[in-house]
């Protein structure tokens, strides 16, 4: 709907709008095809993410799903033949173990905040499933490796003449047509019985609304830089909920978080270092740092006694 409002301002006319997407959508059926790919993708990726918690450890899966940062990477350089240095390697494994920190700091926290009671511990250990290490690690491979390629693929074809809004269309309406048919597929009696938007409200609709305004932003920046500078964002989103979280629901951050955190932004500066100067900085800071000796690059003549 935002898409569609987007062309529709554009053009100024729904007549023009819905030309354009004729032309761009209808009658070009091989761009629309390609991005089915990385759509129906999308879908069973959020289908492996629910497997995979309920057969994992929170610790092991948030620590894995944290590979898609370096899966997103790896398919940059082989599908898009972008140049990632050693340097921007090394920030995103930095990044990579900054995330799992936080994430996890915030599971922790959760968990105490809702610690059950015994009777609560009891009937939850009665009623729990057995879990299948195997399937979980499976399922959470499979996540990272598809949002890897899917981030890439669809990094190509935003980057390819049509609009943002466009590709948006593209990519949401086949996710759309197998996600509906996954839901009356699974739950077609509680569909029938108390409609399909049983459980909707105020606060629903805003976290729709938020998701959807998120992911035309994502697109926008998937176009105009690059899928691994996505991956920037989602992580300092993730820091950011996490301090909001501080505020709103009582979390009470811990030299863990400030660890985490601290390795996010590490990460984001090393890696926006393209040119490699502040470490090059750094590396003469540290082998120049003797009597006798500055670094002249911060300004200093070298000196002998």
């Amino acid at each position: 709907m935002i898409c569609v409002t987007e062309i529709v301002v554009r053009r100024h006319g729904i007549l023009r709008g819905m030309q354009e997407i004729r032309e761009e959508i209808l009658q070009q059926p091989r761009s629309t095809l390609l991005l089915c790919l990385p759509s129906i993708l999308y879908v069973a990726q959020n289908n492996f993410i629910w497997i995979a918690i309920i057969n994992l450890e929170a610790v092991v899966f948030h620590i894995l799903y944290q590979l898609k940062i370096l899966t997103t990477a790896a398919f940059s350089y082989l599908l898009l033949q972008r140049r990632i240095s050693w340097q921007q390697w090394h920030a995103l494994v930095l990044l990579c173990v900054g995330c799992a920190v936080i994430q996890l700091e915030a599971q922790a926290s959760e968990a105490l905040s809702k610690a059950p009671t015994q009777d609560e511990v009891s009937i939850d250990a009665s009623q729990k499933r057995p879990r299948n290490s195997s399937i979980g690690l499976v399922c959470v491979l499979a996540m990272t490796v598809i949002s890897g390629f899917a981030g890439a693929f669809c990094e190509k074809m935003l980057k390819r003449g049509s609009s943002v809004s466009i590709r948006n269309i593209q990519l949401g309406v086949p996710g759309l047509m197998s996600g509906l048919h996954g839901s009356f597929l699974m739950d077609f009696k509680q569909i029938r019985d108390h409609g399909f938007f049983q459980g909707f409200h105020v606060w629903i609709w805003v976290v729709v609304v938020l998701n959807a305004v998120g992911g035309v932003l994502i697109a926008w920046i998937m176009k105009y830089v690059d899928c691994i500078a996505k991956t920037y964002a989602t992580s300092i989103s993730v820091l950011m909920s996490t301090i909001v979280s501080a505020y709103c629901f009582h979390f009470f951050p811990t030299a863990n978080f400030f660890i985490g955190s601290f390795a996010v932004m590490v990460s984001t500066i090393v890696y926006s270092d393209t040119g490699g100067h502040l470490m090059s900085h750094c590396n003469l800071l540290i082998t120049c740092n003797r009597p006798g000796c500055v670094c002249n690059r911060m300004g200093f003549q070298k000196r002998t006694t």
